[in-house]
């Protein structure tokens, strides 16, 4: 991944006729992109970010696909950009500028004349991309050190925790036999607490309870008095043992923790999740699962920790809080709005297939396959398909091939639409993906890959589905297919291989309107 300063010096050399920089200056310059004194957590955090904005090409593609792919990125960076989501923006910005520069740079089509308008565009529209991401660089800077601060806490109140345990174990164990002498001692037994809070729907009453007790929960504050107690025996036993304190041992102290972390509040100048209003209200992420922690017992003069910390960086059985890797940045800890597969939700409205196969009933009838594009919003990181786009095509009982794409893309652009995937019918074949549906979906998910594909098949059972290529290896074997048969087997691949039903996953079906847009009758 090239640094800003080498994508500028890209850029320059790519829409100016000045020199590219000596060597010595670009040095410098790359120097200067990474500021002194940054920690390692924050250049892993970085390293993180880089490695989501890989974009690879496919030669075989029309280039022309990439253009409107280079589209979809920059609508993207800009919607983040307004939402003031500095982490997925600069991720889109880069990912485009990293299109325009390399990704197509060694494309066989790239020299042709015809291309060259659409290239310039690229580079132009690159250079503020590098601008952009210079100016929010030390924005995300200052979060990661946040996060950075925030991981460094949660661990500490951890060791802290478990060095009270140890030493509320040692001085519980009995060292003399139990004894009538000793059996005046106070039997001192600490129940077993569970802590289970509720992802963001408790925080402003668990923040309340906590800075009331001066940074301490109610069951670690009890844990305390229990502590103090058990290092100062009673005086009103005479017959107290002289050898130590006799009682049971005590009852471990379970904890429970929820799965879904709520996202990192910023300030609103740097923030990540100060977004606009949505029309639909629906689960940004689904719950990441894995994580427990121990009940954090803070120390006596507390940092208030973040929220969401808790959830996010809990250890597992295997895993010592303090590891190494536990203090290391984390995927769902830099991007925050994404699910655990790093796919952002997609809503689609509940009637939109029944609402298609009535508007195909006529083809279906005469057994020829309809087809029709998914369009729609990114809002507050989530897509939502709000129109339903019935292209001019040519259908045969197997296939379905659209025509004139020039005036989709003119609708879309007017619309300011995404693409978000594409629906078809199979008026006598069962419910599948076939080779050639895999090679048509293929270019769909390169360019968003949140795209889906709906098949439905009204006379057999199920009727309807909604898939996706595996990632991998589907993408990458079909991407990689050169097989000019319309059908083929992929040799080695069954289909479960290659494509996977998302009901339930990174789709949510949504009560929502959404528009129809036939183009069949435009000329």
């Amino acid at each position: 991944m090239k640094s800003l300063a080498e994508m500028r010096a890209a850029v320059l050399a790519g829409t100016t006729t000045q020199p590219q920089q000596p060597q010595p200056q670009q040095a410098a310059a790359q120097q200067a992109a990474q500021p002194a004194g940054m920690s390692d957590f924050v250049r892993e955090s970085f390293r993180v970010l880089h490695q989501r904005a890989n974009v690879d090409v496919d030669a075989t593609k029309p280039l022309k696909l990439y253009f409107r792919s280079a589209d979809v990125l920059w609508r993207q960076a800009r919607i983040y950009e307004s939402e003031r989501n500095i982490v997925m923006a600069y991720l889109m910005y880069m990912r485009y500028t990293t299109l325009s520069i390399t990704g197509l740079k060694s494309h066989p089509e790239s020299k042709l004349p015809a291309m060259q308008p659409g290239l310039a565009k690229l580079r132009e529209n690159a250079r503020v991309a590098v601008e952009k991401m210079e100016t929010i660089r030390p924005l995300l800077q200052q979060r990661f050190a946040r996060l950075e601060m925030d991981n460094q806490a949660e661990i500490e109140r951890k060791r802290r925790d478990r060095a009270v345990r140890a030493e509320v174990a040692v001085l519980s164990r009995p060292t003399t036999p139990t004894s009538a002498s000793s059996a005046t001692h106070g039997t001192i037994a600490v129940t077993a607490v569970s802590v289970t809070t509720a992802a963001g729907t408790a925080a402003g009453t668990a923040d309340a309870e906590w800075w009331k007790t001066g940074g301490e929960s109610a069951s670690a504050a009890e844990l305390r008095r229990q502590l103090e107690r058990l290092a100062t025996p009673s005086g009103s036993s005479s017959s107290s043992s002289s050898t130590g304190i006799v009682g049971p041992m005590i009852a471990p102290v379970a904890a429970s923790y929820p799965s879904v972390a709520p996202p990192l509040p910023l300030p609103p100048q740097q923030s990540s999740g100060m977004y606009g209003s949505a029309s639909i209200e629906t689960p940004m992420h689904a719950p990441v699962a894995g994580y427990a922690a121990s009940v954090s017992l803070p120390p006596p003069v507390p940092v208030k920790p973040s929220n969401a910390l808790s959830a996010l960086l809990g250890t597992g059985p295997n895993q010592p809080p303090d590891s190494p890797s536990a203090g290391s940045p984390t995927q769902a800890m830099i991007f925050e709005d994404t699910r655990p597969d790093g796919l952002r939700t997609l809503n689609l409205p509940r009637t939109l297939a029944s609402t298609f196969l009535n508007i195909a009933a006529p083809n279906t009838r005469l057994n020829l396959e309809t087809c029709g594009i998914l369009c729609g919003t990114l809002s507050r990181s989530a897509f939502t398909v709000t129109t339903l786009l019935i292209p001019q095509q040519t259908a045969t009982s197997d296939s379905c091939t659209t025509r004139n794409e020039e005036l989709i893309f003119e609708v879309q652009d007017s619309r300011e639409l995404l693409t978000l995937g594409w629906i078809h019918t199979h008026p006598s074949q069962s419910c599948f993906m076939s080779s050639v549906d895999l090679h048509t979906h293929c270019s769909y998910q390169i360019m968003m890959p949140e795209a889906i594909a709906i098949v439905m098949a009204p006379s057999k059972t199920p009727s309807q589905g909604i898939f996706r290529l595996t990632d991998p290896p589907g993408l990458d074997v079909i991407s990689a297919c050169r097989n000019p048969q319309m059908f083929h087997p992929h040799d080695g691949y069954a289909a479960d291989d290659l494509y996977e039903p998302v009901s339930g996953g990174h789709v949510q079906l949504v009560d929502a309107r959404f528009d129809v847009i036939d183009l069949r009758d435009k000329k």
